[in-house]
């Protein structure tokens, strides 16, 4: 009997260098907007190799107070921005990354699009098992140099964790929902909430999709996840996601008009 997974794209190694790998949400659209900036242009390099022990915390919680992203979400109220912003802190302090694993992480930060709702990205999809999943994968070798890690779990453990936080946090707002088509995380016709009261309802309308239509809708949750929710695999950078039909790109989706 088929079961909905969840997965999310995260391009990790371009060139054989590599790139921010976790599930905290970009914040800004300034490197997306300006490709030729550079991460040296956001942050003060030598400052921060001199004292980054005592800056890195406060650098990342003050991009989240200004994120333009999150601070603008269309969704979410400013109660529920300031838990948002506590979890990711949270999150922040569980990563222990180096000083280049830091600048990475900026740098990923930086490269939202000026229109994306705030959130993670995740794309749906029907299968059997693990197997059948990751056999529908155009998977690559973990050596390739030009590499997407895709991170991949069974719908109803994300739903799972999302219930769990809801219950700690108390949001009033709704921290996941699907987009039957890419927009950018912008609700329209078609759009379903998860509430937390409706999960049958949720896995069925999505359940009543065909794989090739669910390679063209996104379901956005607007928390940082843990990656250890996720199993992994690995595809080539510049390439498909998922064997025959369709598929879903990391990059340059198609622009909504405004």
């Amino acid at each position: 009997m088929s079961e909905l997974y969840v997965f999310i794209l995260r391009d990790i190694r371009e060139k054989s260098k590599s790139k921010y790998s976790g599930l905290i949400p970009k914040l800004f659209s300034f490197l997306y907007n300006n490709p030729d900036k550079t991460v040296s242009d956001i942050i003060n390099y030598d400052e921060m190799k001199n004292h980054y022990k005592l800056y890195h915390k406060e650098i990342f919680k003050r991009n989240l107070n200004h994120s333009q992203l999150l601070q603008g979400s269309r969704y979410l109220s400013n109660k529920d921005i300031q838990k948002i912003i506590e979890i990711n802190l949270l999150y922040f302090q569980k990563e222990k990354f180096t000083k280049k694993q830091f600048l990475e992480f900026i740098e990923h930060l930086f490269k939202g699009h000026g229109d994306m709702e705030y959130g993670i990205y995740l794309g749906s999809r029907k299968a059997n098992n693990d197997k059948e999943f990751l056999e529908s994968i155009h998977r690559t070798n973990i050596t390739n140099k030009n590499q997407t890690m895709i991170y991949y779990s069974k719908l109803n453990k994300l739903l799972d964790h999302i219930d769990k936080i809801n219950e700690k946090y108390n949001f009033s707002s709704n921290l996941l929902y699907f987009n039957k088509t890419w927009q950018y995380g912008i609700k329209e016709d078609g759009s379903l909430n998860y509430t937390g009261e409706n999960r049958d309802k949720f896995i069925s309308y999505l359940m009543s999709f065909t794989n090739e239509e669910l390679e063209t809708s996104e379901i956005i949750c607007h928390i940082p996840l843990k990656t250890k929710l996720f199993k992994f695999t690995y595809r080539d950078l510049y390439g498909k996601t998922f064997k025959g039909g369709k598929y879903k790109k990391t990059k340059k989706r198609k622009r909504k008009k405004n």
